[in-house]
């Protein structure tokens, strides 16, 4: 494909006008399965109108009105957990009835997944030819999966870490970090990078990405502040007052609780601490030869591995260093990708029974130290290429 961003584009907008077309025709017929239920993207967008009339959208009872209307047999309401910076994302989708901004949602994800992978496609070397097999390689994920089905915003993660990426080789730093910026949404996944990002801007005076990222940190804080100017303050008091600290995620932090007890919330950070302490140093003994696109992988991995909070649908980041794998083994060694296309397919073959049969969250601790495993075979198997240097 010549144009495949074009393309992408193309496809996106075409398929958002066809909503919004039978959103004013036949509202009702977009109303199916399970767009009809609130799940987690209407959390986020029941809590984005709240905040838009002013009002507390940390706090449930203002949430349940909305998403009794959604899910009329729903027993309590879902809260929205995430930073205020979130409401501003989905602030453009507020004004559409629930089931037209559902669906422009999930084809803005869609496009999201396949352009981010286009990018990383281009700048680990991937054959032009066969992009396909990144595109693949997205759909056939099991978390990519699980946040289009419940309509997450991790993939706003995985645009802000990518666009930055694509934006750095491209050598425009500034919108490298405006699009940064966009990690603000799920800021503990990315606790390691963001700490060793600081340290590289600094030793490396990238004043303007930091520009880049200070300004779209305060684009994304006015949307939110605007119309509710004490939204922080009411995310302070719900996280004082309700912190997530019954939710059991698939994490080490999490085991480390379930060892030593559950009551000791505090034990979720020790990992993330010690990663902090690694990581620093992981960065000054390679700072000479520090390639973004070459270390981003394994941090992305150890970042969320030592976060103190995070889910399966988190791990679409993971897209990261996986389309380095294959994007790698696809030049060098085209014949091992049938092969690991199979191993990817079977580990989400695996996850979709576990759901499927009602495993805890927790249960899929395994995940992303397998998907670190089967990065480092990966790699060794296609005889690692270099990537595009930024």
């Amino acid at each position: 494909m010549k144009q495949p961003y074009a393309a992408i584009a193309a496809g996106t907008i075409v398929a958002v006008g066809v909503v919004l077309l039978v959103a004013s025709v036949r509202p009702e017929a977009l109303s199916v399965g399970r767009i009809a239920r609130v799940e987690d993207f209407g959390a986020y967008w029941t809590g984005t109108v709240v905040n838009l009339r002013g009002e507390n959208a940390y706090d449930p009872t203002n949430l349940a009105p909305l998403q009794r209307a959604i899910e009329p047999d729903r027993p309590t309401p879902l809260p929205a957990w995430s930073p205020p910076w979130t409401f501003a994302v989905f602030t453009p989708m507020a004004g559409l009835p629930f089931p037209a901004a559902r669906w422009v949602w999930l084809i803005i994800q869609l496009g999201t997944v396949f352009g981010t992978l286009t990018a990383l496609w281009r700048i680990y070397n991937g054959p032009n030819e066969r992009l396909s097999v990144a595109w693949m390689l997205g759909l056939l994920w099991y978390p990519t999966l699980q946040t289009l089905g419940l309509g997450q915003h991790s993939s706003l993660v995985l645009l802000g870490v990518v666009g930055w990426l694509a934006g750095l080789s491209a050598g425009r730093p500034a919108l490298a970090g405006a699009l940064l910026a966009l990690v603000l949404v799920k800021p503990q996944n990315w606790h390691l990078v963001g700490s060793l990002v600081a340290v590289w801007a600094v030793s490396n005076r990238a004043w303007q990405m930091v520009a880049g990222i200070v300004g779209g940190s305060i684009l994304l804080t006015a949307v939110a502040v605007v119309p509710n100017p004490l939204v922080f303050e009411q995310y302070r008091e719900a996280l004082t007052a309700r912190p997530p600290s019954e939710m059991i995620p698939p994490t080490l932090g999490t085991l480390l609780r379930l060892a030593f007890g559950p009551e000791r919330f505090w034990l979720a950070f020790v990992p993330a601490v010690g990663a902090q302490v690694w990581g620093i140093r992981y960065y000054f003994v390679n700072r000479h030869h520090w390639v973004w696109a070459d270390r981003l992988p394994i941090l992305l991995l150890v970042s969320f591995m030592t976060s103190p909070y995070g889910w399966v649908y988190d791990q679409i980041l993971f897209l990261v260093p996986l389309a380095r794998v294959f994007a790698t083994a696809t030049a060098r060694r085209p014949k091992a990708v049938a092969p690991m296309l199979m191993v990817v397919t079977g580990v989400t073959t695996v996850c979709l029974a576990m759901n499927a049969a009602k495993y805890q969250e927790f249960t899929f601790v395994w995940l992303a130290p397998l998907t670190l495993v089967l990065y480092c075979w990966g790699m060794r198997l296609a005889k690692r290429t270099e990537p595009t240097h930024v």
